[in-house]
């Protein structure tokens, strides 16, 4: 796999870059079942993603309508929502 980029609307980098090939291909060829990747991978990851045990910020769930209900959600764990029923039965 290779590419290139501009340097201007209408000017090319002169080169190729070469981020696969023949010679590299299988060290980053993940197979369906997750395994078959090795090696370094430059990421980064800053942050409260690098260390997240759950969201920055908790969310509310609600329910509308003929049930109603809510509950405050963060990652940390499960959320249950009690809820009531607006719907009369007559």
């Amino acid at each position: 796999m290779q590419w290139r980029t501009h340097t201007s609307a209408t000017n090319w980098e002169d080169g190729w870059k070469t981020l696969l090939d023949s010679n590299n291909y299988t060290t980053y060829t993940v197979k369906k079942d997750g395994t078959g990747a090795t090696g370094t991978w430059p990421i980064s990851i800053t942050g409260n993603a690098g260390t997240a045990t759950k969201l920055a910020t908790a969310r509310t769930i609600s329910l509308t309508g003929s049930v109603t209900g809510s509950g405050s959600f963060d990652g940390s764990g499960n959320l249950s929502i009690t809820t009531t029923t607006n719907h009369n039965h007559y």
